[in-house]
């Protein structure tokens, strides 16, 4: 909270030992064309946004009540494979924002945070890159999570709106399928949504 500016540029690559964040009132955002490479620990409650045109190559990210912002200025996808983690006491958030696809692929059983896309698209490679099953994904505004044809496994979605470019706030766009039409097990609508596909899925607990 004592920086000179909030605002971070950074023009070109930069490899950190560790990269340390620990403000609570003031909010700070990375541009330029990065990337930023290195582990981060947000150890404050304030928000940190990332809005580089490359996408951090994070080694790890460890935050415990802060809020971090992807807000990747580059076009078509990109991949985190960073392992998330947090105090386990559920009071971090991370969020997807920008049109474009954020791929997570690292295991984040550890984090048992909030997600939040409300903008652009979330894929995952896998269940537990959704972090853990019980903490809330949240789905709005322009967001979808595509499944891709990967189960989800007991993540707990909540989802509003129709979703980016109206595709549905989740959607299956693999062509293949999901193993068994297995989509999603927990679903909680916030308010008028859309879901799409272009096989079949299917809510197979609780709705």
């Amino acid at each position: 909270d004592t920086g000179v500016t909030n605002v971070l540029n950074i023009p070109a690559q930069v490899r950190a030992t560790s990269i340390t964040l620990a403000n609570n009132s003031v909010q700070y955002t990375f541009t330029g064309a990065g990337p930023v490479l290195g582990p981060l620990a947000m150890e404050g409650t304030g928000i940190l946004t990332l809005g580089m045109s490359n996408a951090p190559g994070f080694t790890a990210v460890t935050s415990d009540s802060g809020t971090l912002v992807f807000d990747i200025q580059t076009p078509g996808s990109y991949a985190i494979t960073a392992p998330f983690s947090d105090n386990q006491f559920g009071q971090s958030t991370i969020v997807k924002t920008g049109t474009n696809t954020m791929v997570l692929s690292a295991d984040n059983t550890f984090f048992t945070g909030t997600m939040i896309v409300s903008n652009g698209v979330m894929q995952y490679t896998n269940a537990v890159s959704l972090g853990a099953a019980p903490s809330p994904l949240y789905v709005t505004n322009n967001g979808s999570v595509d499944l891709n044809g990967v189960v989800s496994g007991l993540k707990n979605f909540i989802i509003a709106g129709n979703g980016f470019n109206g595709r549905g706030a989740i959607y299956d766009n693999s062509g293949t399928g999901l193993i068994n039409n297995n989509g999603i097990n927990n679903l909680t609508l916030s308010a008028d949504a859309a879901i799409g596909a272009v096989n079949r899925w299917d809510v197979y607990q609780n709705m």
